[in-house]
């Protein structure tokens, strides 16, 4: 999920919401090359997998993250 900012004749990239498995790999590395796109990161809080549940933990204390009732909030008025 990218949350957009759309100016005339442009538009702007901010945000990256990020869920998926394999959290301490695949997600983790997709947080870090946002972050190299000057991107903002996001992790989704319950949306994480892992084969090793602690590494969700983990890589939820290194990131950005939110919970799905705030993301809904923000989304009311877009």
């Amino acid at each position: 999920i990218v949350r957009t900012v759309i100016a005339p004749g442009s538009i702007v990239f901010s945000d990256v919401i990020i869920v998926g498995f394999c959290a301490e790999y695949c997600v983790l590395s997709t947080y870090r090359g946002a972050e190299d796109h000057g991107l903002t990161p996001v992790i989704m809080r319950g949306g994480l997998a892992s084969a090793k549940p602690e590494n969700i933990n983990f890589v939820e204390n290194i990131s950005n993250i939110i919970s799905y009732p705030v993301l809904a909030k923000m989304l009311e008025n877009c």
